[in-house]
């Protein structure tokens, strides 16, 4: 069933308030596309410039490197976004036309690759980014015919969805997908669309007239960001009449380099750059 379909305004709603100081940084990347915390605190980050996934604890120490260029297990070529969960951890190897999946200690268990298959429904190309429900299902982000392409647990097709047949829903330029109460939010230029699991129409986020290159989901908050700014607001109370008020939050230059992307974790801001991770606290 197709829910009602909302608008909800990133500005002028915005609250400035939250005020985030820097305790440690870590990291000598290349150029970064993504980040993953895992409920345990490890974090995973993609390095395009190398071709590279890196795992550290919380506190910023390395625990293990894999990758470089290539098309052979355990290598990517463009490693467009990372997503981990409590168990394993996912890369989108964009030019691969993949998704490679390792355990939590980058051990590699498989890949799930389909542009070649008979059948079109399932197939995917140049995936930009790629999450995990809680139920297991795996949601991959097809920027070749712009549709979210879900499988089962099990590495089984089960349906795509915001293709053409999609009417007012359909994805124009799908660019990150995030997951939260088994709902899909799709950054899509300046709207965030929202699928149910089953791929139903669910709501609309006009984040007119923000430039956001970059959406994320932890601890209960949807974040936003460009490349100098951080919007969260909180997803525990979203209902099909609410709006989302967003908070605009106070962080520093990081050295003037760009904003990739940002996480909670344990109260902490961890902030992705595309040289470094930055830790910060609220002051």
């Amino acid at each position: 069933m197709n829910l009602k379909l909302l608008y909800f305004l990133l500005f002028p709603a915005v609250v400035f308030c939250q005020e985030f100081s820097p305790i440690g940084s870590f990291g000598n990347f290349n150029l970064t596309t993504s980040f993953s915390i895992n409920n345990s605190g490890r974090i995973f980050i993609a390095d395009d410039g190398s071709d590279e996934v890196y795992s550290f604890d919380s506190l910023g120490n390395g625990l293990k490197l894999i990758g470089g260029y290539g098309w052979d297990e355990s290598s990517f070529d463009d490693p467009a976004d990372v997503f981990s969960s409590s168990l394993n951890v996912y890369v989108a190897d964009k030019n691969n036309h993949r998704i490679e999946f390792f355990d939590k200690d980058l051990n590699y268990i498989g890949q799930i690759n389909t542009r070649e298959s008979e059948d079109r429904n399932m197939q995917f190309g140049y995936p930009l980014s790629c999450a995990v429900s809680n139920q297991g299902d795996l949601y991959i982000l097809d920027s070749e015919n712009k549709r979210i392409v879900k499988f089962d647990m099990f590495g089984n097709f089960v349906q795509n969805f915001g293709g053409y047949e999609s009417g007012g829903f359909v994805l124009e330029n799908p660019t990150k997908i995030a997951v939260y109460d088994n709902n899909i939010y799709v950054l899509d230029e300046n709207k965030i669309y929202i699928f149910d699991q089953y791929g139903n129409n669910f709501n609309l986020v006009d984040i007119l007239p923000a430039q956001i290159n970059n959406i994320t989901i932890s601890s209960g908050l949807l974040i936003l960001n460009n490349a100098n700014d951080i919007f969260i607001s909180s997803l525990s109370s979203v209902s099909e009449n609410s709006i989302l008020k967003f908070q605009k939050l106070n962080i520093p230059d990081f050295n003037k380099e760009d904003i990739v992307s940002a996480l909670f974790h344990k109260e902490k801001l961890y902030v992705l750059t595309t040289q470094k991770v930055y830790i910060l606290a609220q002051i």
